[in-house]
């Protein structure tokens, strides 16, 4: 099988399971060590299965923590950084 395109390609610093307070907890490690106290920064979700959470509520969550470990502010519009979380089923890809 040959694949044509790739729409998107994504580095992975870490692998959990996709659980809100899992995820929180991972990305706020992996974004503390690549944002910095003066860069902005947005979390970007996409899901496939069925979770008892929604895109936007890991949004809300991982983002809180990584504010709180970072310390850098969020700017939804223009971030300086992307955090994109990946979630296949049951595991949570950042």
């Amino acid at each position: 099988m040959k694949i044509q395109e790739a729409e998107k390609v994504l580095p992975v610093f870490a692998r959990c399971k996709a659980e809100v307070n899992e995820i929180s907890k991972f990305a706020a490690n992996v974004a503390s060590s690549l944002i910095s106290k003066n860069d902005t920064f947005a979390v970007r979700t996409t899901r496939r299965g069925k979770h008892d959470f929604s895109s936007i509520d890991i949004n809300i969550a991982a983002g809180s923590a990584i504010q709180s470990a970072a310390g850098s502010s969020v700017n939804l519009s223009y971030p300086d950084k992307i955090v994109w979380i990946e979630i296949f089923h049951d595991d949570a890809f950042i």
